[in-house]
């Protein structure tokens, strides 16, 4: 600039009327960097007409870091001022270069909230957040929502380790523009949902859904609802899911454990009351289906080495191609094919879609199968209602032998346990006990857990009576269900026999105990081990054996029969004895008057009235009286109640009043389910049911 340009200048500046405002003075010291001349000018104009440019200027000081006032907190004070006394006066500003309006405001505000920020961000408190969210009204939005986020992720961890719900709650109200709101109503529900459920019981469950319907977790308590049903088996509970909770997940497993605990024997009549007090069960079609497949009667068969069924007329309605199968129990049959073992009903369709390596036939409603090395029960829905197991035995007594850990157990037909799974073995209830192994020992145990201690090397069944025998030291005895020693061991061998006689033997010689309490004559006779327990009694009489000599006594000792009477004598059958003299075979009544001569080469004891006998070359169906119902040169065999002739004319099935029922008979059978199929001829079958 020029001199002259200079002079004038300055005498403008110093003029009276041009002489320079505080503000234009403080700007001044501001842009020759005076920080203190121009502090101290600015916080003078804050009370004046300047005061946005006045608290712009203290901002810039504060902002900046090259003099000894730097303070983010304060620059974040004086730029809010700014921009407040600037919103009510629109002055724009203009001094040495520095401009005051909204548009530099708002970069001075951007830049102090950034560094605000990046220091909260040190600290990293919600407080903190809060500070500067308050300090910094003008920050740009970008900042404030950094802010807004990095509080709220904050509260919501720190909610997390609080887990509590009103807290959660309170934090919603307070901050409902929070990014979290959705995580924070999701986390508010969860916490409601465990607080309410902490026992996490049925009744908890229920209160919990009806108490809070809209809850984002009464699904998950439904879910868990219904799986305390499942495994508890509970019908009550179950009515009372499907009647209320219709849009559960679980809803259609939920009907049909319902329907496979109600309905246990799937009979007509089950089914129908099922249907009945359930119009709304939704696989209506399926009952009525299984209905019509009751009506079927169907008979197992085997065939050129297959099995297959036909119904009353003979007529296949399942051709023989499997390797095995059951007889139809709960409308379903077990059968195998190529080492496939399934389940069919009478349509023979694989009802489950399902192929096990092993299975057992339905029994009130669970079958047991084999799969992938485990067992498992299943209902009559096909789903798994208990397991898995290491090993599981056919029931006996509705009980199951499990196996679990290495160890042995019990559990009833539904899968609920008996005994916990505690023995090295355990073998099949019968009459109400089971044997037990533990190391070396025997013992036995209760349907009720109640255990004998393990003493014996070895124990049976327990019989009807509930004595069962032992060996101890190597000898044989008895024991009562108290685990009472009835018979000491001191025998080689001990035969459980009928009516609760026990043959007892020792040194090759044998006689009878009675389960009563006392002997039956002594032990005095010849044992013979190839001789089965019915030769020597049938439970009341008892037959004697000494140097192949035969006699029969009874139960008070009394010898009926002496052993020079006859050469053999047998048990009485139908009222007549079977005995042997010279060779050949008649019969005496029971007060040993003779009936029937001792005239046939062979005879069988009297069944139903009649026995097979053979005279010279023919063979006779005689009854008691002596009389010949039926004569062949043939043979005669009985099969159950009916007599098959086989002899030059052919094979023929005879009744038991000798008359003839059909001819050209090709083979026979007795089916599972006691049904004589007779097969002839002509490729036809007939069949006869036996009773």
């Amino acid at each position: 600039m020029k001199p002259q340009n200079l002079l004038i200048f300055y005498l403008i500046l110093t003029s009276p009327g041009l002489k320079a405002s505080k503000i234009e003075k403080a700007y001044e010291a501001l842009s020759i960097y005076d920080y203190f001349k121009a502090k101290k000018l600015f916080y003078g104009e804050l009370k004046k007409s300047h005061k946005a440019a006045a608290a712009y200027g203290l901002a810039t000081i504060f902002n900046r870091t090259d003099n000894p006032f730097t303070n983010t907190d304060s620059a974040s004070k004086y730029i809010t001022l700014a921009g407040n006394y600037y919103k009510c006066t629109r002055l724009q500003e203009s001094y040495f270069g520095y401009k005051v309006d909204s548009l530099t405001i708002m970069a001075r505000a951007d830049s102090i909230g950034q560094k605000s920020l990046l220091r909260a961000a040190k600290v990293n408190t919600v407080k903190i957040y809060e500070q500067f969210l308050l300090q910094n009204p003008f920050s740009t939005q970008m900042q404030r929502s950094d802010a807004i986020y990095l509080r709220d992720e904050l509260n919501y961890k720190t909610n997390l380790t609080y887990n509590n719900s009103d807290s959660t709650k309170a934090f919603m109200l307070r901050f409902p523009e929070t990014f979290f709101y959705d995580e924070y109503h999701t986390l508010y529900d969860k916490q409601l949902f465990e607080e309410q459920t902490p026992l996490k019981t049925a009744e908890q469950y229920n209160a919990f859904i009806a108490k809070f319907p809209k809850n984002k977790f009464t699904g998950q308590a439904q879910d868990e609802l219904f799986e305390i049903y499942r495994k508890n088996n509970n019908l009550q509970g179950l009515d009372f899911y499907v009647t209320n909770y219709k849009n559960s997940h679980f809803i259609n497993e939920a009907w049909k454990l319902l329907y496979a605990l109600t309905v246990k024997s799937y009979n007509n009549e089950e089914l129908q009351s099922f249907v009945q007090n359930y119009p709304e069960f939704p696989f209506k079609a399926s009952i009525n289906k299984e209905i019509e497949l009751n009506n079927k009667v169907l008979i197992i068969v085997n065939d050129s080495d297959y099995i297959g069924f036909i119904d009353t007329t003979g007529k296949y309605v399942i051709t023989p191609q499997y390797d095995e199968a059951t007889l139809f129990k709960e409308g379903l049959s077990v059968v195998t094919k190529n080492d496939s073992v399934f389940f069919i009903n009478k349509e023979n369709q694989n009802v489950f879609n399902a192929f096990y390596t092993e299975a057992f036939s339905f029994v009130y409603g669970n079958a047991p199968v084999h799969i992938k090395d485990q067992w498992f029960l299943i209902n009559r829905q096909g789903q798994r209602s208990g397991g898995p197991f290491e090993d599981l035995s056919e029931q006996s007594e509705n009980i199951y032998i499990i196996k679990l850990n290495n160890k042995y157990g019990a559990m009833d037909v539904y899968g609920n346990s008996i005994i916990p799974p505690q023995y090295d073995r355990l073998g099949d209830f019968k009459n109400g006990f089971a044997y037990y192994l533990n190391g070396s020992s025997y013992g036995f145990v209760s349907k009720t857990g109640l255990a004998s201690k393990a003493r014996y090397q070895w124990i049976s069944d327990f019989d009807e009576n509930k004595i069962a025998i032992i060996k101890l030291n190597n000898m044989f005895g008895l024991v009562n269900e108290n685990d009472s020693i009835i018979l000491q061991p001191q025998y080689d061998l001990v035969l459980k026999a009928e009516n609760n006689i026990f043959i007892t033997v020792k040194n090759n010689k044998y006689g009878f105990y009675s389960g009563k309490g006392c002997f039956v004559g002594d032990i005095d006779f010849d044992y013979r081990k190839e001789l089965p327990v019915s030769f020597y009694t049938n439970g009341k009489l008892f037959k004697l054996l000494k140097k192949n000599k035969q006699a029969l006594m009874d139960i008070n000792g009394k010898i009926s029969i002496d052993y020079d009477a006859y050469e053999e004598v047998h048990f009485a059958h139908d009222n007549m004895i079977r005995i042997k003299r010279k060779g050949k075979y008649g019969f005496v009544d029971r007060k040993l008057a003779l009936v029937i001569p001792c005239k046939y080469n062979s005879a069988t004891d009297f069944n139903n009235g009649l026995s097979i006998c053979t005279l010279k070359q023919e063979t006779l169906l005689i009854n008691t009286k002596g009389e010949t119902v039926l004569k062949t040169n043939g043979t005669i065999t009985p099969i159950a109640s009916y007599y098959l002739i086989k002899d030059e004319e052919g094979d023929k099935l005879a009744d038991a009043k000798g008359q003839l029922l059909l001819t050209g008979v090709e083979g026979w059978q007795i089916t599972k389910d006691n049904h004589l199929v007779i097969d002839l001829e002509n490729k036809s079958k007939k069949i006869l049911k036996l009773y």
